[in-house]
């Protein structure tokens, strides 16, 4: 699979988890005290590592 796919698969199940699935706050519930500095920075530190997993795992093994 392309890696522009990928992101934009996990970027895309992230917005719906966040905006859509997560009504009362459940899981997204401990960000709203946080600064929207933070909020960007957490979000693209959390795609980054995903990315950098599915490279690896995706790799061809030595």
């Amino acid at each position: 699979m392309s890696p522009f796919l990928i992101i934009g698969i996990i970027m895309g199940t992230l917005a719906i988890d966040y905006m859509w699935l997560d009504h009362n706050r459940k899981r997204w519930g401990w960000m709203k005290s946080l600064s929207r500095k933070f909020k960007v920075m957490y979000l693209t530190c959390f795609l980054t590592i995903s990315c950098l997993i599915y490279i690896g795992i995706s790799g061809n093994y030595f």
